[in-house]
């Protein structure tokens, strides 16, 4: 979803469309990487719980990286 965006994002973030690509890059690899693991790792946990902190941790940093002042930053919030 992001991808069609990618202009949108450079210009927002005053990057070049190679840089905001790699970023996007690395937030999709990191979650093709970690889900599995996470999915191994979590299965002795309450599945309530789970999903209630886990969607609390997504909105946290779904809103340090709305407001973040440059898109490098933005990826640690969202990786």
């Amino acid at each position: 979803m992001v991808v069609g965006n990618l202009s949108l994002i450079a210009h927002t973030y005053h990057q070049t469309l190679s840089q905001s690509a790699s970023i996007v890059s690395v937030f999709a690899w990191t979650y093709a990487i970690a889900t599995p693991l996470l999915a191994l790792s979590t299965n002795r946990f309450n599945k309530r719980s789970l999903f209630l902190t886990l969607l609390a941790v997504f909105l946290a940093g779904t809103l340090l990286s709305a407001f973040a002042p440059r898109a490098y930053r933005s990826s640690y919030f969202r990786g």
